[in-house]
């Protein structure tokens, strides 16, 4: 009988799931926040089913309606502006000048779990992300990843000089280093 209860949520949920086709003004279960919906919906015992119910949920119109009202988005400020303008360039990882003077504090403050105040361009974080990394020797100096995006434009192709090198453990590693082309779709 409790096994038909949490179906018949589930199936109404879904039902009411934009992926289904339903109007978006109908939904079946509304709440702030999705561990609401999960404490007033009847759950399955830990498994496929579990799993299976708590993505239709997920992906059922659980979210109040404040969701699909469009945000305006206040006005770029002068300090965004120029951080956009100084990760315009793909070469602003390897630029120790600008890494010191405004990334690292931004890589600082994301790290510890802080949040830009206003959205900000995803090229903007993966740029400073990239320089972090390649302080830490976690991203290879001269590595450059082509998007699948970069193909279908008909970007120019890299090419990549493999070389040998040998670790002062004594280890060989292969070394990769790219031709330097600039990615222009990337520039705003």
């Amino acid at each position: 009988m409790a096994n038909e209860s949490w179906q018949a949520q589930l199936n109404a949920a879904y039902a009411s799931s934009p992926a289904a086709g339903s109007p978006p003004h109908v939904p079946a279960v509304t709440a702030d926040t999705f561990e609401e919906v999960l404490r007033r919906t009847p759950m399955p015992p830990p498994g496929p089913e579990y799993y299976a119910a708590r993505r239709a949920l997920w992906n059922s119109d659980w979210k109040a309606s404040e969701s699909r009202e469009p945000r305006t988005l206040p006005a770029a400020t002068n300090a965004r502006r120029r951080l956009e303008e100084q990760t315009a360039s793909p070469d602003v990882i390897y630029n120790d000048q600008v890494w010191a003077t405004n990334l690292q504090k931004i890589w600082k403050s994301l790290g510890s779990g802080d949040r830009f105040k206003y959205p900000m361009p995803l090229r903007v974080v993966v740029r400073i992300a990239q320089a972090s990394w390649l302080r830490d020797n976690i991203w290879p100096p001269g590595m450059v990843v082509v998007s699948s995006s970069d193909e279908e434009a008909g970007a120019p192709t890299f090419t990549f000089a493999e070389t040998s090198t040998e670790h002062p453990s004594g280890s060989t590693t292969a070394v990769v280093e790219s031709e330097e082309v600039k990615d222009e779709s990337m520039i705003s």
